[in-house]
């Protein structure tokens, strides 16, 4: 077997390739902040932005918070915001600051997205969700816990959608699952609890906030902040037996402002 040396001018290329490489992965750039859509199931058009954590660099990775907006808003687009402690809003400047990937989206209706609002269904809402954790396990910043699994959490003004967001990911039921749990507990939490006190809870926060023209924001039962009160049946649920048994076990005129 003949012996080969490397000649000294091809050492030397590789050393100054090196050299480049290495100065190029110093100076990199952290990882770039995007607005980007997803398409959901039904083909609606969801809309959304992705925040790597902050000082991320190519190829580190790191866990993702959703970070759901209230309602009648869109999603928060500044990259640097800050908490808003009065209204219990956490920013996105301070998830990525704890080293998190921040995800915010349009919900559909609302915003740069398409569709109709279904009011946190597990139809439409959820799934939703699920394509936008589906998003999250293709981007490169993204903590995976396994392939296509993709390590998030969630937070928002609103988390009701947490009620039917999957605690694991891949699905491991079949939607019929989750709907029977939104249709049971969150149902009965919603129409059993919060719904006749809706009154008391827009009053409490008017006068907590000192913001008087809170309790303006809700006509008789209907909240009016984004909805006509001429739509006033999308609020009038029909109790499931659940619901009303517990009106009947703490009835709203009985709790306490």
């Amino acid at each position: 077997m003949s012996n080969h040396t490397t000649p000294p001018s091809f050492r030397n290329f590789l050393a100054a390739v090196a050299v480049v490489l290495a100065a190029l992965a110093a100076t990199a750039s952290p990882a770039a902040a995007r607005d980007d859509s997803i398409t959901s199931f039904d083909g609606t058009k969801i809309a959304l932005s992705f925040f790597p954590a902050a000082g991320l660099q190519p190829g580190q990775k790191a866990p993702t918070v959703l970070l759901g907006h209230g309602w009648g808003q869109s999603r928060d687009t500044n990259e640097n915001s800050t908490t808003l402690d009065a209204f219990g809003v956490v920013g996105v400047g301070p998830l990525r600051a704890a080293g998190y990937n921040v995800l915010t989206w349009d919900a559909r209706g609302f915003g740069q997205s398409g569709g109709t609002v279904e009011v946190d269904s597990p139809d439409y809402e959820a799934r939703d969700a699920s394509a936008l954790i589906d998003y999250v396990a293709r981007q490169p910043e993204a903590q995976l816990d396994r392939p296509g699994d993709p390590r998030v959490g969630m937070t928002g003004i609103f988390l009701s959608l947490s009620r039917v967001l999957p605690d694991r990911y891949p699905l491991g039921d079949d939607v019929d699952t989750y709907v029977a749990v939104e249709h049971g507990f969150g149902h009965m939490l919603d129409i059993g609890v919060i719904q006749p006190r809706l009154g008391h809870l827009y009053t409490w926060s008017a006068e907590e906030l000192a913001l008087p023209g809170l309790r303006a924001l809700l006509n008789g039962q209907t909240p009016t902040y984004a909805w006509d009160v001429a739509d006033a049946d999308t609020w009038q649920f029909e109790p499931s037996l659940l619901a009303r048994a517990v009106r009947r076990m703490v009835p709203a005129s009985t709790s306490r402002r």
